[in-house]
């Protein structure tokens, strides 16, 4: 009878201790679950906060501006002021910018690239800035206001919108590329997006897979090459240019004139299975692959 009172007092202790580990456990997980709301909460508030942030850096002895963004919409502006100034909008908690300065070079990325939210950043760069400005995009749209500057872009599939600039180089994969006025070296490599630049005055050399290439303003003062897979070339060659086209020759490919004014630079233009469409004047030229 002793040994069988033992064994039920061992039980019943070894009951009440299950009984009160449940208990604390029970407790710690509302305790969590309500802590986690509440971060959840404070989140949401603060993600639904805008915020205002404005640096400003000296670029006096920079000899170079690299700037990275991954989700981001980014503005580029010249302005007459001194300092490269940054204003960063929306609905974000998050230092979205960083400085490192290596070598004369600044480099301004963004501290978290796994943020989705509305954030917009207007980049001001000083007229007096004439050193490289090389552009990083991943997935957010950026449009770029009229440089002198020689521009590097590295697009990804976010859209870019420029204005006025004078050499360029970019290298696009799915994203819109739209010029209103390039006055130099446009150098692009694209593999699906498309091409669309208002006036083009000096050369080019654009190479695509499908994406199209439409150049409404071409003064051709170069040598210039277009090359594409399957996507359409529609360009317009402004009555100023002097060229000469190379293309392959195909028995579908209807030429009345290979050449305008003197012929003094060299068009050279090859697709695969893409429309071709050159036009200046009153004349117009078809290719159809």
């Amino acid at each position: 009878m002793k040994n069988k009172s033992s064994i039920m007092k061992l039980l019943i202790m070894i009951f009440v201790m299950l009984v009160i580990t449940l208990l604390v456990l029970v407790i710690f997980l509302v305790k969590r679950i309500q802590g986690l709301e509440k971060q959840e909460k404070d989140n949401k508030k603060n993600y639904n906060k805008i915020h205002i942030i404005k640096k400003e850096y000296n670029i006096d002895t920079i000899d170079g501006l690299y700037f990275d963004f991954m989700n981001a919409k980014v503005y580029y502006y010249s302005t007459d002021n001194d300092k490269l100034t940054i204003k960063q909008t929306g609905r974000s908690t998050s230092n979205l910018y960083n400085k490192k300065n290596n070598n004369n070079k600044l480099y301004i990325s963004e501290s978290n690239k796994n943020i989705f939210g509305k954030t917009i950043f207007k980049i001001y760069i000083p007229n007096k800035f004439m050193n490289t400005i090389s552009i990083k995009n991943g997935f957010g749209n950026i449009k770029i206001d009229s440089f002198n500057n020689y521009l590097i872009i590295d697009n990804n599939a976010g859209n870019v919108m420029m204005e006025n600039t004078i050499d360029v180089d970019i290298s696009n994969v799915s994203g819109l590329v739209n010029v209103n006025n390039i006055k130099g070296l446009l150098n692009l490599t694209s593999s699906t997006g498309d091409i669309f630049i208002d006036k083009l005055e000096g050369n080019c050399d654009i190479e695509t897979i499908t994406g199209n290439v439409k150049i409404d303003d071409f003064v051709i003062n170069d040598k210039s090459r277009i090359e594409t897979t399957s996507g359409d070339l529609n360009i317009k060659v402004d009555k100023e240019s002097d060229c000469l086209f190379r293309y392959t020759k195909n028995e579908k490919y209807n030429i009345t004139k290979k050449k305008c004014n003197k012929g003094k630079n060299v068009f050279t233009l090859k697709n695969v299975t893409g429309n071709i469409v050159i036009k200046w004047l009153y004349l117009m030229f078809l290719w159809y692959n």
